[in-house]
């Protein structure tokens, strides 16, 4: 299942949005967010997987997702990041700036402008994907 809140104040700061997401199973959800500080704390809205400092442009056409993001130059994390937990799917992939996913019968590919490295530290080890610097494009099926 692929779902948006397409076209949602692009462009201006964000709170708690939640603003696209693609379901591959109960566990493997992915989605991307733009981050405003590294705390995973509640109390900061938004914060490192809540919400997004600036919301995206979003434009989906039934199982096709293109989720623009543009960050001001000045922003002290400068990325945006892909909830993407390999431990929830069948088969992963980081190739050429792309990360692919399959759950079941279920595939999603990510587009990054500056490509995707695999988090392999922290609390978001081996579910998490950055940079996803500006522009994100996706697909699910």
């Amino acid at each position: 299942m692929l779902s948006s809140a397409q076209d949602y104040f692009p462009g201006e700061p964000g709170r708690a949005e939640h603003i696209w997401q693609a379901t591959l199973g109960p566990d493997a959800v992915v989605f991307v967010n733009h981050p405003v500080c590294l705390s995973q704390k509640r109390a900061y809205q938004p914060n490192y997987w809540r919400g997004n400092g600036v919301l995206p442009r979003v434009a989906q056409w039934k199982d096709l997702l293109i989720a623009l993001y543009r960050l001001p130059d000045d922003d002290w994390l400068g990325y945006t990041h892909a909830h993407f937990p390999i431990a929830a799917l069948d088969e992963y992939a980081l190739r050429e700036g792309w990360a692919f996913a399959r759950k079941g019968e279920g595939y999603l590919a990510l587009k990054a402008s500056q490509g995707f490295t695999l988090v392999k530290s922290g609390n978001s080890a081996y579910a998490s994907c950055a940079p996803s610097v500006r522009r994100t494009y996706g697909f699910a099926r």
